[in-house]
């Protein structure tokens, strides 16, 4: 791992106004990538696997703080899960859809981490849904089955 260690710092650039510690990048997505035995690894991932005490192999996703994919900083990296990754998405205004903008259920309760469901299917979208107004429809239907 040193050998990759020495190639992250042999390239970084970093950005003396955020402190992003940015990798030249060669796709569409802005992240950087790096072979090991023959298999690409996001930078970020190799970072958080180095400095974090990462499993590269994770399911997990490495996020950024700074909202930068090139950077591999180890302070602005966090990990989490994919609920993680979708509430990163919508807080910082990325979510696409559109209900993307969305801050209410239709009962105008607020959708907070708090008050909010994630439910992803087999395809990967993820939706949310307000608890307020699930745990009242689960209360709904436990009356009409008694």
């Amino acid at each position: 791992m040193q050998e990759i260690k020495e190639k992250l710092f042999s390239k970084r650039i970093i950005n003396e106004i955020t402190g992003c510690w940015n990798y030249p990048n060669n796709n569409l997505e802005n992240s950087g990538h790096i072979r090991i035995d023959n298999k690409l690894y996001l930078v970020s991932r190799i970072s958080a696997a180095l400095f974090l005490n990462f499993d590269i192999t994770s399911k997990l996703f490495v996020l950024h703080k700074c909202d930068n994919p090139a950077c591999f900083n180890p302070d602005h990296l966090f990990i989490g899960t994919d609920v993680d990754n979708a509430w990163d998405k919508v807080y910082k205004g990325r979510a696409k859809g559109r209900f993307s903008n969305v801050t209410h259920c239709i009962n105008d309760h607020e959708f907070t981490k708090n008050n909010t469901y994630w439910s992803i299917n087999d395809n990967s979208f993820i939706r949310r849904q307000c608890k307020k107004c699930l745990e009242y429809r689960r209360s709904l239907r436990k009356k009409k089955s008694v």
